[in-house]
């Protein structure tokens, strides 16, 4: 999402002071991302080396909990009992999900296949079309996909994955499954796809599937479940409850541990060879992806953690009603800004 500089001079004139930012200029280095809050406010931030701008704002149903997916022209939020389209640029609203959804969201995924796919609480799973809202599809998890965990979803490959016992590979066209794994548990709490290959964190530990067949390529154990899970193309970071962080190669060889007995509640990768781990005593730490070293470690003011999103030079990051801003060097405060609710949802654009 880009802004020109002579609309952001002009927020600047019209807009002295924007929440509780330490500053509002204009940083050339400013990276955007969106938050989404319990009161229905969703922003559009630029996360600069000394402020936070605000680029739009739009409102959503308020909720305790939201998913927001993107692509090159809208953002997708998924809140309450709605799905609902923004443009990206502008915020402005596109669509609302027709009424025949229902139930409150609780995860989303995509776009893909020209489709969002949303995930309700009383397990109901559809596609929406991303040109008008339309629902392409809708499937009733508990009696035609029983097993199905209640927010693990990915789009990847061509295929909407579903977590759960088992673990399905769906056809976004109709929803019709293509492949699946028995997990052995239908708790599957992430999913992260790199390349050909499907992460997903289960109840006893982590494991490895080819995407187009959902063959067990490993599966590494652990003592308790796995409840966040991140990866790239060298490595596999995730959290146990209870059990600190702990660091795997994509070929499933451990490399070690850390991060004490807290719970964590957002996990993130840089692209400096970071590591980032949000525990719930409002403790953000960073580790070497190579050897899980602890690099720096910053607490917050404010708890919970509600959300971590990593840009080039940044990491930003919800507490209470606040999100802060840190750089990836050293994890010193850039800049706090107080956002209108909590926020309960963060994506980098």
């Amino acid at each position: 999402m880009t802004r020109s500089l002579a609309t952001l001079l002009l927020l600047c004139s019209l807009l002295p002071t924007l929440g509780a930012c330490d500053a509002f200029s204009i940083d050339d280095d400013g990276e955007p991302f969106a938050v989404a809050t319990d009161q229905g406010a969703v922003l559009a931030l630029s996360g600069g080396t000394d402020s936070a701008a605000l680029l739009w704002e739009a409102e959503v149903a308020a909720s305790s909990r939201a998913s927001i997916v993107a692509d090159g022209s809208g953002l997708y939020v998924g809140s309450g009992q709605e799905v609902e389209a923004l443009g990206r640029d502008s915020g402005a609203a596109l669509w609302a999900a027709p009424a025949t959804l229902v139930g409150v969201v609780v995860a989303l995924a995509g776009p893909g296949d020209g489709a969002v796919y949303a995930m309700t609480l009383d397990g109901t799973l559809c596609a929406i079309n991303t040109a008008d809202g339309a629902t392409r599809w809708s499937v009733d998890l508990l009696t035609t996909l029983p097993g199905s965990s209640d927010d693990a979803l990915a789009f990847a490959g061509g295929s909407l994955l579903l977590g759960g016992d088992p673990i399905r590979s769906l056809d976004p066209a109709d929803g019709s499954v293509r492949a699946s794994y028995t997990s052995g548990d239908s708790y599957v709490s992430d999913m992260a796809v790199v390349g050909g290959t499907l992460f997903a964190g289960l109840a006893d530990g982590v494991v490895a599937l080819d995407l187009s067949s959902l063959e067990e390529q490993w599966r590494h154990g652990t003592e308790d479940e796995v409840d966040n899970l991140v990866a790239s193309s060298t490595s596999v970071f995730y959290s146990v409850v209870g059990q600190g962080v702990g660091l795997l190669t994509t070929t499933g060889n451990p490399v070690g541990v850390a991060g004490g007995d807290g719970v964590f509640e957002a996990l993130a990768m840089s692209s400096d060879n970071l590591l980032l781990g949000a525990r719930s005593d409002a403790t953000l730490f960073a580790w070497d992806e190579s050897t899980l070293a602890e690099q720096w470690s910053v607490s917050a003011s404010n708890t919970p953690v509600q959300g971590l999103v990593t840009t080039t030079l940044s990491a930003f990051y919800a507490n209470g009603g606040y999100i802060d801003g840190v750089t990836l060097e050293d994890g010193s405060s850039l800049w706090t800004y107080q956002a209108p609710g909590s926020p309960v949802g963060m994506l980098g654009l």
